[in-house]
């Protein structure tokens, strides 16, 4: 709970009931900026191996003809390069 916390003073004793209710968005937040800085370093990444890709359609979505079933597999296909490569992360 200690990341989940008020933005106020952190040494200001709050109710546990107040932490509580602050916890759904403070966690919203935090894994916002998780999923956003995730997506920077594919970015990065595809950017470093592949410069000619050009990354900004990738906001525009995916085509109206994609098949969402195709998801899992395609997770599944990457998922031992994905591994590889946090392997390699300094984490």
């Amino acid at each position: 709970m200690d990341m989940v916390q008020l933005e106020i003073d952190p040494t200001m004793p709050t109710p546990l009931l107040d932490r509580l209710k602050a916890a759904p968005g403070q966690l919203k937040a935090l894994l916002k900026d998780t999923t956003v800085e995730c997506i920077k370093n594919v970015f990065t990444l595809l950017v470093t191996h592949f410069p000619q890709i050009p990354l900004e359609h990738a906001a525009i979505g995916v085509t109206p003809d994609f098949n969402a079933d195709l998801l899992p597999k395609l997770t599944y296909q990457y998922h031992d390069v994905v591994e590889n490569i946090v392997d390699d992360l300094d984490l």
